[in-house]
């Protein structure tokens, strides 16, 4: 079974045709990842260009960390750009920060995203 949830942002507003106007950062809420495993699907849809998505991790929906791998290198960044619509694969590559019950996304533009919507999709 395919769960999809819309995605919110960190004051709580699902992101859907969210405007963001000029808005250059969107944060999303910590979203509880179930299984904890969050392998996973983003889909991103955006009216403009995004020029980095990032996730970060927790165990507690309230403090927020990066994750490195063994070498010492961030494994963080997500996407490095977007124009118009992604689905971004969670999991494979970025598995080594995939181990944690609640993950949030973080979404940067250039001030050109005029409107993003945001699903999160996990098999169960």
């Amino acid at each position: 079974m395919l769960h999809v949830r819309a995605v919110r942002d960190s004051g709580g507003t699902v992101i859907n045709a969210y405007n963001v106007g000029t808005i250059s950062t969107v944060t999303t809420e910590g979203i509880y990842t179930e299984r904890g495993d969050e392998q996973g699907l983003l889909f991103v849809l955006a009216g403009g260009s995004i020029t980095s998505v990032t996730r970060q991790v927790s165990i507690d929906n309230t403090n927020f960390y990066n994750a490195f791998d063994e070498g010492n290198s961030n494994l963080s960044t997500l996407v490095t750009a977007i124009s118009n619509s992604r689905l971004i694969i969670l999991g494979g590559t970025n598995s080594a920060n995939t181990f944690s019950p609640y993950t949030r996304f973080t979404f940067v533009g250039t001030g050109s995203i005029t409107t993003l919507t945001l699903y999160y999709l996990q098999k169960e």
